[in-house]
């Protein structure tokens, strides 16, 4: 029946390739943060839930996984802390910010 053949090819299938032994340690995933705020995992376009999604899926496969937040010079130090957030509730604990200097001292 076309209700049996639908269970058998379910719509959403996982985008995460299937266990392959890791040779070597995964690259560095780079968030790049362009000045309206909007955000790309490489050159990829993600919304913030997307972009969640797919660092839990990298920290499952690899817990130390890396990942460089990349914001644009003139862009808004809030965007840069939107995507810190969304790391931490990811689970990435290998983090760090290129072009920018992350320092404690006062304004």
């Amino acid at each position: 029946s076309k209700a049996e053949q639908e269970q058998q090819f379910p719509v959403e299938l996982p985008r995460v390739t299937a266990a392959q032994p890791l040779t070597g340690l995964p690259d560095e995933l780079v968030i790049n943060i362009a000045g309206d705020g909007s955000m790309y995992l490489g050159k990829q376009p993600r919304t913030a839930d997307e972009l969640e999604t797919e660092l839990r899926a990298a920290v499952a496969r690899y817990a130390d996984q890396a990942v460089m937040i990349r914001g644009e010079a003139e862009g808004p130090y809030q965007h840069v802390m939107t995507a810190l957030n969304i790391c931490h509730q990811a689970g990435i604990s290998n983090l760090r910010l290129a072009n920018r200097v992350l320092s404690g001292a006062g304004p």
